[in-house]
């Protein structure tokens, strides 16, 4: 919606500005062919002038600075982001078990390389700290996507690396499972961070066999 709000101004800022352009340029015609004559503007109409490219230089620097504003409040909210590309390693992610990057990931877009991460055997997970001093009750989502044979089940947990880190997980608004169908399936969990507790996002697999990827993971603050 803000978007679309953004649009329509910029669109009304570029007519007035072709408004005041045509309006500069003005032609005479003589009595045997045409000169080509600039407008002569009368003092009051270069006042006018000027005070309209005024008004749209000011509600231009406005929309500038909305949509800076706009776009560095969702960059900062923003907290950790990966598409598990697999020349660029596993990077800051921690491991336990079977854990590799293949190219077999959801590809969103079709210029968007089609990688992930594996995750393989019972009680084998992949985790990241995604906030170091979350404030208290602040609110985190975390979103990805995973894909797995029928039998086997997915599971996304944001919470603090002790509570991620001990099996079995306790089932609670933090972690969310997703059963296998063979197919892109999204996941999502929202909680309120707790005070002096780092918060981890993880991705488990949770059968003995049956390997589970994961792709297109994001953590952001609300």
């Amino acid at each position: 919606m803000e978007i679309e709000r953004i649009r329509d101004i910029i669109t009304q800022i570029d007519q007035q500005i072709l408004d005041i352009s045509q309006n500069n340029d003005q032609y005479v015609d003589d009595y045997n062919y045409t000169t080509r004559i600039p407008y002569q503007p009368s003092t009051s109409s270069v006042e006018s002038n000027w005070v309209s490219g005024g008004i749209v230089f000011v509600v231009m620097m406005i929309v500038v600075c909305g949509i800076g504003c706009c776009i560095s409040e969702e960059v900062s909210k923003l907290r950790l982001s990966d598409t598990f590309p697999v020349g660029q390693g596993l990077g800051s992610w921690r491991t336990y078990g079977s854990v590799t990057l293949v190219e077999d990931g959801r590809g969103q877009f079709e210029t968007s390389s089609k990688h992930g991460v594996q995750v393989e055997g019972p009680n084998s997970y992949i985790y990241q700290i995604a906030e170091d001093q979350p404030r208290e009750n602040e609110t985190y989502t975390a979103t990805t996507w995973c894909k797995a044979p029928i039998g086997a089940k997915c599971r996304l947990f944001l919470g603090s690396v002790q509570e991620g880190t001990e099996f079995p997980i306790q089932e609670s608004n933090k972690t969310i499972t997703r059963d296998g169908t063979g197919n892109w399936e999204s996941m999502t969990v929202t909680i309120s961070a707790e005070p002096d507790q780092p918060l981890a996002v993880f991705l488990y697999s949770e059968t003995d066999a049956n390997p589970i990827i994961y792709d297109d993971l994001e953590v952001r603050r609300q």
